[in-house]
C-alpha cells in the first residue's frame, strides 16, 4: 500500500510551548522526525505525518 508523507515544522518560542504543540500533533497522528533544535530565538522540531490514500471500492449506481 502506498502512502504520502507530509512533512512539517513546528516552531515556538520556548522548550515548553514546543513540547506541548508536539504533544498535541502527536495525538493528531503526527510523529517528530529527529531532535529538536534552536534556531535563533526559536526551538523548532520536524514533524512527520504519513498518509495513506482512500482507495475503498464504490459500487457504481447499476449494482445491486
Amino acid at each position: 500500500m502506498n502512502s504520502e508523507s507530509i512533512y512539517e515544522l513546528v516552531y515556538s518560542p520556548t522548550p515548553t510551548e514546543l513540547s506541548e504543540t508536539v504533544t498535541e500533533r502527536i495525538s493528531e497522528g503526527w510523529w517528530p522526525l529527529g531532535t529538536p533544535f534552536v534556531h535563533g530565538e526559536d526551538y523548532i522540531q520536524a514533524m512527520v505525518l504519513d498518509r495513506i490514500p482512500d482507495k475503498r471500492l464504490r459500487r457504481s449506481s447499476g449494482e445491486g
